[in-house]
């Protein structure tokens, strides 16, 4: 097994780019029929933070749905997944801090039952 350069994560044997984040490896064929090319690991792995950034800010907007794409991709792509349910996570303790906690101090708890 060898390592992506990009993420540091184990590569199995014959694969022509990394399963975790998708950087090419070497000049090798991957399984679609496109070669990839050596240098252009950076903006492969720039591209893929990108998006994966992108899924964690839609997934601090709305927590359930960093929720769902954890669940969809915590195998498949761990480091999309991980940003998926990082930023349903903030989002959740966001909600809490600025919205239960302030009502419950001017005394408007949510938690009340009569």
């Amino acid at each position: 097994m060898t390592q992506c350069a990009a993420c540091g994560e184990p590569i199995p044997e014959g694969l022509a780019a990394c399963p975790s984040c998708g950087a090419a490896l070497n000049n090798e064929v991957a399984e679609e029929g496109q070669t990839f090319q050596a240098g252009n690991v950076a903006g492969t792995h720039a591209a893929i933070q990108m998006s994966s950034i992108i899924i964690g800010v839609i997934s601090f907007l709305i927590p359930i749905i960093g929720l769902i794409f954890y669940l969809i991709w915590w195998k498949k792509n761990p480091q999309r997944a991980r940003f998926a349910i990082i930023g349903a996570v903030v989002g959740i303790v966001f909600s809490i801090v600025f919205n239960i906690v302030p009502m419950m101090l001017a005394g408007n708890s949510p938690l009340a039952l009569g």
